[in-house]
């Protein structure tokens, strides 16, 4: 730098995080809840008064975000599926973790000759059941088999 940083902007991924910093100290902060884990990289590309540019080496950071737990059972006859992926569920109890602070939607199908009855735990009707994890939770999905004995 020939003439004294005046701004600097952080990057996360390759991405601008936030707007440039043109206070001294130059900093950012990253609020990660909701973060999905893995690994990501930040840099800062610091530009100074003659408008000369320059990029930081890259940072690597590894975000473990905290998790909960969707328990899923059946009981009759039918499946439970999940958007996003992670439950695919056609008999007994099912689990898949997610980010806590994730919503979950769960879709109840029942198989021939049965119909879906409802949902119970922490859900309850006979529609889509969307649960937001903020601790594990636990959802049952009954299934009734139709009287006729028609499908």
């Amino acid at each position: 730098d020939n003439i004294g940083v005046v701004g600097v902007q952080f990057q996360l991924n390759g991405t601008n995080l936030g707007t440039e910093d043109q206070s001294t100290p130059f900093s950012i902060s990253w609020n990660t809840t909701g973060v999905v884990s893995g690994q990501y990289t930040l840099t800062a590309i610091a530009r100074d008064a003659a408008g000369n540019f320059t990029t930081s080496a890259p940072f690597k950071v590894n975000i473990s975000s905290p998790t909960s737990s969707l328990s899923v059972s059946i009981a009759g006859s039918g499946s439970v599926t999940s958007n996003p992926k992670g439950i695919l569920c056609a008999s007994g109890t099912c689990f898949a973790s997610y980010g806590t602070g994730s919503t979950i939607t769960l879709t109840a199908k029942a198989n021939k000759k049965w119909t879906f009855s409802g949902w119970s735990g922490a859900c309850s009707g006979t529609g889509e059941c969307v649960v937001q994890l903020s601790t594990n939770q636990s959802v049952k999905a009954t299934f009734s088999q139709n009287g006729n004995g028609r499908g």
